[in-house]
């Protein structure tokens, strides 16, 4: 909001336009914890407290405040939702990154075992030897390191992955139609925003990632599908009511 129209309001507002500002205000406090990004100095809060007074402007700064109170339970939810997925997909690109690894060092093993083959049997007994801590074994007259448990531990993360975020997205759903109907300030709305489109990058990455390895997934495993497209229930108003009633 611009200084300009913050001095429109304040001079040509009604009370509930005022109101909303005085709230706009307190949101960009509450996401910040700090007042360099203030609308308003110390004295106009003041005056527009002191200036709600009519029974209908009470009503809606008793709502607003209480919404208010409301999001900001529930806003502490939101980085460590952000956190966890993260965490989730540095796992399954960790596990990738081992995997590749292990597939780099087979092929570089073999590749200097085929190199001298006047020394084969015994190269060949020395690299199942030093690479027995990776699972490495004897496959004719190659060496096989056991990366594939580093698929195991991907597919297993990505289920993990594909579990939670049903849930986190079904949270977003109803936390926009709250703000939607009962706390529209849009320094929350923006802040969810930008949560919810970080974590649909990580999503889609993961999503990305998983068509490598698509082949080889367990049949009893399913996809992650882009954010856009996992399915959720549609949101009730029961749910939103939870939300709003938080701050009670």
């Amino acid at each position: 909001m611009t200084e300009k129209n913050v001095q429109k309001i304040l001079k040509e507002g009604s009370m509930r336009q005022k109101i909303k500002l005085y709230m706009t205000d307190t949101a960009l406090f509450n996401l910040t914890y700090s007042r360099d990004t203030a609308l308003l100095t110390d004295k106009q809060r003041l005056s527009i407290h002191e200036n709600i007074k009519e029974t209908k402007d009470i009503e809606y700064y008793d709502k607003l405040r209480l919404a208010n109170r409301s999001f900001l339970i529930f806003k502490e939810h939101i980085p460590n939702f952000h956190g966890e997925i993260n965490r989730l997909r540095t796992a399954c690109y960790t596990k990738l990154q081992l995997s590749d690894l292990h597939l780099f060092y087979e092929g570089l093993i073999n590749d200097l075992i085929e190199a001298t083959p006047e020394n084969r049997d015994t190269l060949l007994d020395l690299a199942v030897e030093k690479t027995k801590k990776y699972k490495g074994k004897k496959q004719g007259s190659k060496v096989r390191i056991g990366y594939g448990g580093q698929l195991t531990e991907l597919w297993s993360n990505i289920e993990e992955l594909t579990d939670y975020v049903e849930g986190i997205k079904y949270f977003f759903d109803t936390l926009k139609v709250f703000l939607s109907k009962d706390l529209p300030i849009k320094p929350y709305k923006d802040y969810v925003a930008k949560f919810e489109k970080s974590i649909i990058k990580l999503i889609d990455e993961v999503v990305e990632l998983q068509e490598t390895f698509k082949a080889v997934r367990p049949k009893e495993l399913d996809l992650l599908l882009p954010y856009k497209d996992i399915p959720t229930n549609k949101v009730t108003q029961e749910d939103v009511d939870n939300i709003k009633n938080a701050g009670v």
